[in-house]
């Protein structure tokens, strides 16, 4: 039975107004959830052409403008799992975009699996390195064997850079859930996602798939 049903015939309009303002609450909440953007390299950001791509969820959405100032377009929404950015790199290749990097910055609200991965790498070409970023969520870390199973499978294809590791014991750059990313905390993970770049082309290719800061580095890092 229906709520409409159970109010009875003479109650219709009322129902009518309720459902209505119901579905324009539910609209409105939808919309608040799932905030996002899309963002171009700057002007006077290094320039590539075409220029990577880092595709993220709330965390990467609060570093957007940061990575975005590293040279990157940032796709970045709250509330993604991997399929999501499985959706992206679909419409990708349906429109024949192959960014020389991707890096996946995906796994707060669940991390990727051993076959999400495997997805996601047979939607880019040879050419192009997929790398995933270490989720961390309230001030530890989220299981990420996935990750670097998936680098020593594809070493030259498939890279993982350490966000666990590299914020380990800077508190200070998060926000007190120990997940989302202060200021100091938004240009730290720039600074770390900026390492990607290093793989575009054949004279910036990385020898190692994990990636932390060097002591240099992280001391500058405030």
């Amino acid at each position: 039975m229906n709520f409409c049903h159970h109010l009875g015939a003479r109650r219709a309009p009322t129902c009518l107004l309720l459902a209505v303002g119901a579905l324009a609450v539910a609209s409105q909440a939808a919309q608040a959830c799932c905030l996002g953007v899309h963002l171009q390299p700057p002007k006077h950001a290094r320039r590539f052409d075409p220029a990577p791509i880092a595709i993220g969820d709330s965390v990467l959405l609060g570093a957007a403008h940061e990575v975005a100032r590293e040279g990157f377009e940032v796709d970045a929404r709250e509330g993604r799992f991997m399929r999501n950015a499985l959706r992206v790199l679909r419409h990708l290749r349906r429109d024949h975009r192959h960014p020389p990097v991707v890096v996946v910055a995906i796994g707060t609200n669940m991390p990727a699996t051993a076959a999400e991965i495997r997805q996601a790498l047979a939607l880019l070409r040879r050419d192009q390195t997929l790398a995933f970023v270490t989720p961390k969520r309230s001030w530890t870390g989220l299981p990420s064997g996935a990750l670097f199973a998936a680098h020593r499978r594809h070493p030259h294809r498939i890279r993982v850079l350490d966000w666990l590791s590299f914020s380990t014991g800077r508190d200070a750059w998060f926000y007190g859930d120990g997940t989302h990313l202060r200021p100091s905390g938004a240009r730290a993970y720039a600074r770390l996602l900026a390492r990607a770049l290093r793989w575009i082309g054949p004279d910036h290719c990385a020898c190692e798939g994990r990636v932390y800061a060097s002591p240099m580095i992280t001391s500058t890092l405030t």
